[in-house]
């Protein structure tokens, strides 16, 4: 489901608010997305989820019920 585009576009959101150890949340990423590229939230949620899926990008726990996006380092 992947198409290169909107990968690139994801991983360079991740990449931008990605400065400090925290990540940012696949709610924010959405936002984020919609704003710039007019899409809802639920198409980039499984762009996201395909992209953790193949290894593009990590969701790690940062707190008891909340997980983070990350580039694998």
């Amino acid at each position: 489901m992947v198409d290169k585009e909107t990968e690139r576009r994801i991983i360079q959101i991740i990449k931008e608010y990605n400065t400090t150890s925290n990540g940012i949340t696949k709610t924010e990423v959405a936002r984020i997305f919609a704003e710039r590229w007019s899409t809802s939230y639920t198409t980039i949620w499984d762009y996201i989820f395909d992209l953790i899926e193949i290894g593009k990008i990590e969701l790690r726990k940062t707190k008891k019920k909340q997980s983070r996006l990350f580039l694998p380092e």
